[in-house]
């Protein structure tokens, strides 16, 4: 009878040190989340004003953050990849600084800001940005994704959406004119 017992009171100490162990390795997760051990080296955030819709022809800004924990040892590379439905620019200026916490440590980096002008109604996603690392020496060392954005792109009644269409939100126009002299 002491047997049966004994692998019972076994399968219960078995069962108390899994959960005190569990308990543990949780507060030890926790405790890394909170000092900031587990978070990346390099963060890309990708967004768009406007952010959820558009009308073909507006101009989209495109935002892509690089940042990075322990510091930049040189810019990056962004790109955006090519689109059937949509023109691209990025215009070679030099990006904005930024700084930014995450989840507790201080991330460093850049924004670089692309042009995007819709040609098609419907759904469109804009692919994750290509973002090549490099080192002191502009060495690659590296590459990252950002993520894919959705937009939903309206056309307006009566706009032909096979033809070149321009949104704006201001438009002028200015003409002169002069007859020319005779000879």
């Amino acid at each position: 009878m002491s047997l049966a017992r004994k692998p019972q009171r076994c399968g219960w100490v078995a069962v108390w040190l899994a959960m005190v162990l569990s308990i543990g390795c949780a507060a030890t997760g926790s405790a890394r989340a909170e000092d900031g051990t587990d978070t990346p080296p390099v963060v890309v955030r990708t967004t768009s004003r406007p952010d959820q819709t558009a009308i073909i022809g507006q101009h989209v800004r495109v935002f892509v953050d690089v940042l990075f924990r322990d510091g930049m040892t040189h810019p990056p590379r962004v790109t955006l990849p090519a689109m059937d439905a949509a023109q691209v620019f990025r215009f070679e200026t030099q990006a904005t600084s930024l700084s930014d916490g995450i989840r507790g440590r201080t991330y460093v980096g850049q924004r670089f800001e692309f042009a995007l002008y819709t040609r098609r109604g419907g759904t469109l996603t804009i692919p994750a940005a290509n973002v090549v690392l490099l080192d002191r020496n502009g060495h690659e060392t590296g590459v990252v994704s950002g993520t894919a954005l959705t937009l939903s792109v309206t056309v307006p009644p009566g706009v032909d959406p096979s033809q070149v269409v321009t949104a704006s939100t201001r438009l002028s126009a200015h003409e002169t004119w002069a007859p020319e002299e005779e000879a």
